[in-house]
């Protein structure tokens, strides 16, 4: 029997080497920058600016905490002959401390201030490259603050211990409606607001430069606070277009991004304050190729032009890889200098200015004990989504109220038709079909029907690892059962993959790529599986199946449940889908692949709410879990049982949930 089980592909071989995502996805990409430049280039600046300012601060949900104290933790204090370094932390929202250096020259009087962001490289604030542009900045007689951005560097889940802030760690923030750019720049905004509090800094004359992620860092933060005079990014100017289908990290993504403004405008936003690029020849991912930096650049500039300011304007590029080099540091200098002195300096000679380097152990600011307001994301999400949860649990809104704000959840659901069902032919036990949509897109399925003959009733599969990873010994019980069966390959999974998702997703967690690019146009991987569930449940009506059974795996299985919230089904069986959105453990965070976070998802409601709402008839979860894997304990599912009578309750639905633990 388990021979004959064998899930066979739908697609033939020049079909599967098709990358439909890609395409789609680029083109959409490509529509949505060219609609943000021509809108916005019909309109006067200075009437849009201010409105794409407050956009950005709200998409990205960054936080102003203008009087809070600023707490200063001082641990240590190094000494050079021309500057000394202090190791501190410092608080940037309430009960939450950022670990920083502080680079003060010998000098007296008020002084210019720069502040250094920096990028995915090890050791984050302290690593070696970002070092020596504090010691080139410092011996060139600027203040500098460098700072580990929100989770990296001491900033992490495990004090001393190296992790990359972004991956699934950083997208849990999204579930909170949080945004790693929105809690780094929450940070910046802070640590301007130290900067501006210190009495040797001239509050006039601060910039702000980075590399990579911190260089668009520094680009966001001068856009939105006009208190930096002067910027320099480094290898991190492209297009936002570029984004799209391209390796980026989530601190580098603004929800909903493409559908207002370009990168062109970002850096309009610094206008007419002095700004300058510096673009690496050799550069590795194509978000930063040089190429795209221009034509970024080219719109950015007509901007400068209509402010009257063309000369704060300029670019340089640098046949070099993606770093921050001496040449490019000495570049950053010379506009400092230019717009932070309103002079040029004699040359710097920066191999000197960088030749005696600190150690990054002595720049460390906990060496030992981390204290427990240095915040770290794992804690942060866990905590604010338990307040979240409680909160929607008081939530008294009326079901039609509810499914409202949840389609502001899910962002955009394209609303695809069939165009044509090709039928593929048999093989084996199976019967291939395709549906064609007008959008181009093609849904493989596979389709069972028993020797007596088809049943009104179908159990529809979907599996977050396509159909082959569907448990054999469940469709074998199905046979047995005599049942209708239909295997569904959902949008980026299966046959339905992208296989350049694929390779950029290679050393990062699965669909890494594909959510992030969602977000970028708003949309999110749960809407595009809820869009094909819907095409697949239409045509299944239409072919006259009057009793459907979804039964999903993993993260399918809350695209799933959330499709029953507007959609009538027999039942829902539901294996190993998360009982709750709350944040469980650093430990297991990859879990789930990044398909699974829905942006403010736990301000709505969580995933109880969305069983409550269900018009599912019956509704079975097998196995449930943490967001980190955790199998659902007793206590728990006592717990959720109680959530969900009150939810069945107050909207008036009949109890229908059953929780398999074993």
């Amino acid at each position: 029997m388990r021979q004959q089980v064998q899930v066979p592909a739908v697609f033939e071989e020049k079909e599967a080497a098709n990358d439909y995502i890609l395409e789609h996805y680029r083109d959409l990409a490509s529509r949505a920058s060219n609609h943000c430049l021509s809108a916005n280039k019909r309109k006067e600046w200075k009437d849009i600016a201010p409105a794409l300012r407050q956009k950005v601060i709200k998409e990205a949900n960054l936080s102003f905490f203008k009087t809070l104290d600023f707490d200063v933790k001082e641990t240590a204090k190094i000494e050079r002959s021309t500057f000394h370094i202090k190791n501190i932390a410092f608080q940037t929202r309430p009960s939450v401390y950022a670990t920083a250096n502080l680079y003060l020259p010998k000098i007296e009087g008020r002084l210019p201030a720069i502040l250094v962001a920096h990028g995915h490289w090890a050791g984050a604030r302290n690593a070696g490259l970002f070092r020596q542009v504090a010691l080139g900045l410092v011996n060139a007689g600027y203040i500098v603050l460098t700072m580990d951005a929100w989770g990296a560097g001491e900033r992490g889940s495990v004090a001393h211990q190296e992790e990359y802030h972004g991956g699934n760690l950083g997208a849990s923030l999204f579930n909170i409606g949080e945004t790693l750019m929105g809690m780094q720049l929450t940070d910046n905004v802070r640590a301007l607001d130290f900067l501006c509090s210190l009495p040797m800094v001239d509050t006039q004359r601060i910039g702000v430069t980075g590399a990579s992620g911190g260089g668009n860092q520094a680009m966001w933060l001068a856009a939105l606070d006009e208190r930096i005079k002067a910027v320099v990014p480094v290898v991190s100017v492209g297009t936002f277009e570029s984004y799209v289908m391209n390796s980026n990290c989530v601190c580098e993504l603004l929800p909903n991004g493409l559908t207002f403004l370009e990168e062109s405008h970002a850096l309009g936003l610094i206008a007419p304050r002095a700004l300058k690029v510096l673009s690496a020849l050799r550069e590795d991912n194509p978000s930063f190729y040089h190429s795209q930096m221009l034509h970024c650049y080219k719109y950015a500039e007509a901007i400068y032009a209509k402010l009257g300011a063309k000369e704060k304007l300029a670019y340089e590029l640098f046949d070099q890889e993606h770093t921050y080099s001496v040449e490019m540091l000495r570049a950053a200098v010379d506009w400092f200098d230019l717009h932070l002195t309103n002079s040029r300096k004699q040359v710097h000679r920066m191999e000197d200015a960088i030749s005696k380097e600190i150690d990054q152990e002595v720049l460390i600011t906990y060496h030992h004990a981390r204290p427990v307001f240095v915040e770290t994301t794992e804690h942060f999400c866990r905590e604010r989504g338990s307040i979240l949860h409680s909160k929607s649990l008081l939530d008294e809104a009326s079901i039609p109220d509810k499914l409202k704000e949840l389609e502001d959840v899910l962002g955009h659901i394209e609303d695809k038709k069939l165009r044509q069902i090709i039928k593929k032919g048999k093989e084996g036990l199976w019967q291939k079909v395709v549906l064609e949509c007008t959008n181009n897109q093609k849904i493989p399925l596979l389709l069972y029907e028993p020797a007596k003959g088809r049943t009104t009733s179908c159990k529809v599969f979907f599996h977050g690892e396509g159909k082959e990873a569907i448990p054999l010994q469940l469709l074998e019980q199905a046979f047995e059962e005599g049942s209708t069966l239909l295997l569904v390959d959902l949008w980026g999974l299966g046959e339905q993959g992208s296989p350049a998702a694929l390779k950029l997703d290679e050393h990062l967690p699965p669909f890494h790529t594909l959510a992030r690019s969602a977000l970028w146009l708003g949309r999110t991987v749960l809407g595009e599986w809820f869009s094909d569930i819907q095409v697949v449940y239409r045509w299944l009506i239409d072919q006259q199946f009057g009793s459907l059974t979804f039964v999903c795996f993993k993260e399918p299985s809350v695209a799933a449940l959330l499709f029953s919230t507007m959609h009538n089904l027999k039942s829902l069986v539901l294996y190993d889908s998360p009982y709750s959105y709350i944040f469980d453990s650093r430990e297991g965070v990859d879990y789930y692949n990044m398909s699974i976070h829905l942006p403010g998802v736990l301000y709505w409601g969580d995933i109880m709410t969305m069983a409550g709402l269900s018009k599912a008839e019956a509704i079975q979860f097998v196995r449930a879990r943490s967001m980190s894997g955790r199998l659902i304990d007793l206590e728990t599912k006592q717990q959720l049982e109680k959530e969900i009578a009150v939810l069945k309750a107050r909207w008036d639905q009949e109890y229908n949930i059953n929780f398999i633990i074993n």
